[in-house]
């Protein structure tokens, strides 16, 4: 039975404290100096600078190469590949040694480091809940918008639809009163042709046509005779009833006239007769003094006579 061999390799595995401090410090590198808007490059190079890390080498890996190494020496048995061994060898001893001077220096973590870090986390904790919350406000605009853009299609689609079956409507109306129209219109073409044909080419309308123009034009010139016997007629009344004037005035003056030397020999007889009733009354006196004295404006035979000129 072997006796245990000790381990001298370094630990594989390290601590979460070591870890996120390493971690903190690479990102502490990446964002010194810079502004805001250059925290997330610098995450991105300390993760890739993560990434190139290589894992620190054991003496067990040296061993199993050293054994490789041999094997393949006894079974190739060439110088050049043993100097290559060697070489290799002592490239992997001087990685080894430099990761245990890294390790040993990184150990050495003081609390001003810590404090560091933690302002450093404190500062990337507050600059990411900015960005989260910047961008939980673009979520919410956007989302708003979409809202709002989604709404806005379904009423432009709405009012689309209705248009389109409003259009369909419009089609089929226009469809049916086309159809409409078209019978009507054959309907009026054939009772037109109908009638056409009864008139037989409009002969007997056009002799009946011209027939009442030729009475019309004979009852215009016997209408334009009437009209002038009418005016000769009013012509001659107009004379007969100037000459009649004419004649009514000669035959006034004329009765005037007569009516007026009767007049006179009336006056001149009653003149005659009172001288003479005058001279018998102054003769007699007593009849003279019974009898009073006529007056010649209260005769009534002279007041008729007067009355009726």
């Amino acid at each position: 039975m072997s006796p245990t061999r000790s381990r001298t390799d370094p630990p594989d595995e390290r601590t979460h404290l070591h870890r996120r401090l390493h971690s903190s410090s690479l990102r502490n590198r990446a964002f010194t100096g810079g502004e805001k808007h250059g925290y997330r490059h610098a995450a991105k190079e300390t993760v890739q600078s993560t990434m190139d890390l290589k894992p620190p080498i054991s003496f067990d890996s040296l061993l199993r190469r050293d054994k490789k190494g041999a094997e393949s020496g006894r079974h190739g048995g060439s110088k050049h590949s043993h100097q290559h061994r060697t070489s290799q060898q002592q490239r992997d001893l001087d990685e080894w040694t430099r990761q245990q001077a890294e390790l040993a220096v990184k150990r050495q973590i003081r609390p001003e480091d810590i404090e560091k870090a933690k302002r450093g986390n404190e500062k990337r904790e507050k600059v990411l809940r900015d960005d989260l919350a910047a961008v939980e406000d673009v979520a919410m605009s956007s989302t708003r918008q979409l809202d709002d853009t989604y709404y806005a299609i379904l009423e432009k689609m709405s009012l689309l639809r209705n248009t389109v079956s409003s259009l369909q409507q419009l089609a089929e109306e226009s469809r049916s009163m086309h159809e409409k129209f078209k019978q009507d219109s054959d309907q009026l073409e054939q009772n037109s042709k109908t009638t056409f044909d009864s008139f037989s080419e409009f002969k007997p309308q056009e002799k009946t046509i011209t027939g009442l123009v030729d009475q019309l034009q004979e009852s215009k010139k016997r209408t334009d005779r009437l009209n002038e016997r009418l005016e000769a007629a009013r012509n001659r009344m107009e004379a007969y009833e100037a000459r009649e004037k004419q004649n009514r005035r000669t035959s006034r003056q004329r009765w005037s006239a007569i009516w007026l030397v009767l007049a006179g020999l009336l006056v001149l007889f009653v003149g005659l007769l009172l001288a003479k009733h005058r001279g018998t009354a102054s003769s007699n006196p007593i009849i003279a003094v019974v009898k009073p004295k006529a007056k010649l404006d209260q005769d009534p035979i002279l007041e008729k006579l007067f009355e009726d000129l």
